[in-house]
């Protein structure tokens, strides 16, 4: 069989195609390279998160990787209430390489954390295309508010908090969705289904954007029955993946909530009383590139399905986010709330995050129209440029961003307070997974978050919402002025009855400090620095 000659042999990939590719591909390694160098360096040599988040996902985290889910990170006998696949996911990871939870939490980050921009990128790239993604990369890298708290502005960080790490499941979602639309295969509305219950693990507002998104692709004019088996295929896997967690709030619970500071929580961009500064804030180039793009959404070479995913996001996130302000506008209507508003502003954020993208090329686009007379460059070509002129001008408030500075400050502040560290290692290595511990609500929930173990209250906003605050505080109160009072008898009981076998004191809660350690009725086992540990003689 004669051979073909080496010139006419078809090369394995079209240059015209693999080119591109190539190029943008080493793009989005130079962005993410870019990134990641100020991220580690802010946090490779950390002990301990800055946020009170982190040290309850951390407690979370010890709780799962014991194998003790679904019980309270904090509350014994009680259940989980938390998305908990986030926590999973970091507990997993320092499992494998022999690290805590708050480990992973503290400085390793910036490395785990990668899987959210590269998942922004894929996502854009199942709306746009590859260019556009890299557009909305750069934004979503380098264009964010850098003053704001990661939890609250959509961004890569190297700090893993759960709304950003959903993420991850949330555009896994979406491109599934697309990609269902357009084969129109029933087991891809499955799978849609199967991520959709993986992102609800992970995060419950991530959970409702995607759940939406996908219902509305799923949509169909004059074809009923198939839209109503493509509803169920998405939602009927989304609720058994569910399971784990909606066998807390909805068996166990009966979504009865006792306690409903953690969604009534209000940051300051969102308090009602400081609109005016969040509209006016919101008044920048960005976000006029921004709706620049939303407007060329409606051009005709814009695939349908991207129009639906992004008209979808926007409008559920707007809504959420106006009630949210309903519910503080009318407090006395007791309107049900599902997750604090900052959570729908940050998914805003994070579709105006997109459409800056878009809205970055578009201007790639006409300006490569406007100089086409002159000389003829590729979209691409220019869009690179584009985004070349901007790096430079971006860098330097990037490099000064609130994760990497400010974040910074805040954990050391941890590693500085005598004591911190060192009453972390020693609950951790000299009592039970299952110790009960009395100790401030704050320290409840910082100290005992890290060390993994139980107590009686924390802060309101991260306690339990579907147990009763008010009870609990109050045994809290009281067993510190009866510890204080020397009452052994009343002290004893109410010890007994809620199974707390030691008392963690801090010289930052005078008056009763002094007066605990002289009591008969327990032992100093540990005093380091300002705090100490005393344990009950029953």
């Amino acid at each position: 069989m004669p051979q073909s000659s080496p010139s006419k042999m078809q090369p394995p990939f079209p240059p015209t195609r693999f080119v591109p590719a190539l190029g943008c591909f080493c793009a989005l390694l130079f962005l993410l390279g870019i990134a990641f160098r100020p991220a580690w360096l802010a946090t490779y040599d950390l002990a301990w998160p800055y946020d009170d988040d982190l040290f309850r996902d951390a407690a979370l985290a010890q709780t799962i990787i014991r194998g003790d889910f679904p019980a309270d990170a904090y509350y014994a006998g009680e259940q989980n209430w938390y998305n908990p696949l986030g926590p999973a996911v970091v507990g997993g990871i320092a499992r494998v390489f022999a690290l805590e939870p708050v480990e992973a939490y503290a400085h390793y980050g910036a490395i785990i954390g990668l899987a959210v921009p590269l998942a922004l990128f894929g996502l854009a790239v199942g709306l746009f295309g590859r260019w556009t993604a890299l557009a909305a990369l750069f934004a979503f890298l380098f264009l964010r508010p850098n003053e704001i708290p990661p939890w609250a502005a959509p961004s890569y960080s190297p700090w893993l908090f759960t709304n950003l790490l959903s993420l991850v499941p949330f555009a896994l979602t979406v491109i599934v969705a697309l990609r269902a639309r357009d084969i129109g295969r029933y087991r891809l509305w499955a799978a849609c289904g199967l991520l959709l219950g993986v992102t609800f693990l992970t995060h419950t507002a991530t959970a409702v954007v995607a759940g939406s998104v996908a219902l509305v692709l799923a949509c169909e004019r004059a074809r009923v029955r198939a839209v109503a088996i493509r509803w169920g295929l998405v939602l009927v896997p989304a609720f058994v993946v569910s399971a784990p967690l909606l066998g807390t709030i909805l068996w166990h619970y009966g979504l009865q909530v006792k306690n409903t500071a953690p969604q009534d929580f209000i940051w300051e961009e969102t308090d009602l009383h400081r609109i005016s500064e969040l509209f006016w804030g919101a008044l920048n180039l960005r976000n006029a590139i921004a709706l620049g793009g939303f407007v060329m959404l409606f051009r005709g070479r814009i695939n349908r399905a991207t129009r639906l995913t992004l008209i979808t996001s926007l409008g559920v996130c707007s809504v959420m986010f106006l009630y949210g302000y309903a519910r503080q506008a009318w407090p006395n209507a007791h309107l049900p709330g599902l997750v604090p508003p900052f959570h729908w502003l940050f998914h805003l954020r994070l579709a105006g995050t997109l459409l800056l993208g878009y809205g970055l090329y578009c201007v790639a686009d006409a300006i490569t129209t406007l100089l086409a007379r002159w000389r003829r460059l590729p979209v691409p070509i220019m869009l690179l440029l584009t985004l070349g002129i901007l790096l430079p001008f971006q860098l330097g408030p990037f490099l000064h961003r609130f994760d990497f500075e400010r974040a910074r400050r805040m954990s050391l502040e941890y590693t500085s307070l005598a004591g911190f560290g060192d009453t972390i290692v020693w609950l951790h290595r000299q009592t039970p997974p299952d110790t009960v511990v009395l100790a401030p609500p704050h320290d409840a929930l910082i100290i005992l978050g890290a060390a993994g173990r139980k107590t009686v209250a924390l802060d309101q906003v991260f306690s339990n919402p579907y147990v009763a605050y008010e009870p609990r505080i109050a045994v809290t109160d009281y067993m510190s002025r009866t510890l204080a009072d020397h009452r052994r008898d009343d002290f004893i009981q109410m010890a007994a009855k809620h199974g707390v076998s030691y008392v963690l004191l801090t010289d930052a809660v005078p008056p009763y400090a002094d007066r605990c350690l002289s009591a008969p009725f327990v032992t100093l086992v540990f005093s380091s620095g300002h705090f100490a540990i005393l344990r009950i003689e029953h």
